[in-house]
């Protein structure tokens, strides 16, 4: 019997896997209201894809919990009121309201303070397929920094200020991905959701200019660092099947 490790390289491979690869992702409001429901959905399903552990020797400052009732500060700043135990919260107030602070902002250079023999010894020790936690997501990230609606009104308007906070937070996440290829990791995560429930947030003309050239960055890295082979998988909603 091959493991999940290898179901997944095999599917990758398109080589005939005996079946698809299982992985639930779900937010710990499931868990709170439907434990049952979870509980055997990941005892006769159980995951062939893992995340490693986010360990590191300078632990980023964060305050509150990121899926409680209350406020939330993320490693960023960015301060999330969330309404609801199980959810996440919405940035309500921008980190940067106005164009002048922009020289006051830096990223977290503590996310990259990875502790690389933790999360090795944690590949090691599993037979599951297993992703790297960083979330590389420069989309999200500008909504969260300038709030959602400001950084929609951001990408139409193009004000001086825009191109110089992306290009500082794209170049954070290289060098966070950077960090996650040299571990033992066996792809790497990026993160944006480019939809509601109706319709896109931003043009696919916005996305190839703007955010496709980061991804396709960020995936030459795990490419090199695997040596011609990566995984690189986006989570949240579709961008289009035309882009």
């Amino acid at each position: 019997m091959i493991t999940s490790r290898e179901l997944v390289l095999r599917t990758l491979d398109h080589s005939r896997p005996e079946r698809v690869p299982r992985h639930l992702w779900l937010l710990p409001w499931a868990e709170i209201h439907h434990p049952d429901a979870v509980s055997r959905l990941r005892r006769e399903y159980p995951d062939d894809i893992a995340t490693a552990p986010v360990v590191h020797t300078d632990p980023p400052l964060v305050i509150g919990d990121r899926y409680a009732r209350g406020t939330h500060v993320d490693e960023w700043g960015c301060r999330f009121e969330n309404p609801h135990d199980g959810a996440i919260g919405i940035v309500q107030i921008p980190l940067i309201a106005d164009w002048n602070r922009l020289d006051d902002f830096h990223p977290p250079e503590a996310t990259l303070s990875v502790d690389r023999e933790a999360v090795d010894a944690y590949c090691r020790s599993s037979d599951r397929f297993v992703l790297s936690p960083t979330l590389a997501r420069p989309f999200e990230r500008l909504q969260f920094i300038r709030t959602m609606e400001q950084a929609l009104i951001d990408l139409m308007e193009r004000p001086a200020g825009l191109g110089e906070l992306l290009g500082r937070i794209h170049r954070h996440y290289l060098k966070e991905i950077d960090v996650w290829s040299g571990t033992a990791v066996d792809g790497i995560a990026i993160m944006d959701d480019w939809g509601t429930q109706t319709a896109l947030l931003a043009s696919p003309e916005i996305f190839r200019e703007i955010f496709k050239p980061m991804y396709r960055e960020y995936a030459e890295i795990a490419r090199a660092a695997a040596n011609g082979f990566s995984c690189i998988r986006t989570v949240g909603s579709p961008i289009s099947s035309a882009i």
